[in-house]
């Protein structure tokens, strides 16, 4: 039976959406959809935690998970 990937964040339970990975040589960090390959190398990340990623001064951050298009535009108030 397959365990649910969960966060890679200290006591954060949430499931994981992401995966990040880095490059110390180029100073690079990737976020990109879940890797299908739970042993791959990288960290998995929930959605809010992902979502607020902040990389250090210096760092380019790659987000390269599929943007969430609205279907329709909100609603103004």
């Amino acid at each position: 039976m397959d365990r649910p990937r969960l966060c890679a964040r200290p006591a954060c339970g949430n499931p994981a959406t992401a995966t990040l990975s880095y490059d110390y040589a180029t100073s690079t960090v990737w976020l990109r959809e879940l890797d299908s390959d739970p042993d791959a190398p990288g960290n998995d990340l929930c959605l809010p935690h992902a979502d607020r990623l902040r990389v250090p001064r210096g760092w380019a951050l790659d987000d390269r998970r599929t943007p969430i298009v609205a279907l329709r535009p909100p609603l103004a108030v």
